[in-house]
């Protein structure tokens, strides 16, 4: 599963927007995107994947104690 999540400021307090008065709408052609998801895919054994959940499980909890 991959899951994609994006936002934008488009206000006038974002000094890296060149035109805040600029109409911004949603549009299914390449110009019209504001986010481009770039994947890499890495192979893991059954095992590496387990571990790796279980990290993440233990960084999740630990966070959470904070």
């Amino acid at each position: 599963m991959i899951h994609v999540s994006a936002w934008f400021d488009n206000t006038r307090g974002n000094k890296n927007n060149p035109d805040p008065e600029q109409w911004v709408g949603y549009g299914e052609r390449t110009v019209d995107e504001m986010a481009h998801a770039w994947m890499n895919v890495t192979y893991l054994s059954d095992d590496e994947y387990k571990k790796i959940v279980q990290q993440r499980a233990a960084t999740t909890v630990a966070k959470s104690e904070q």
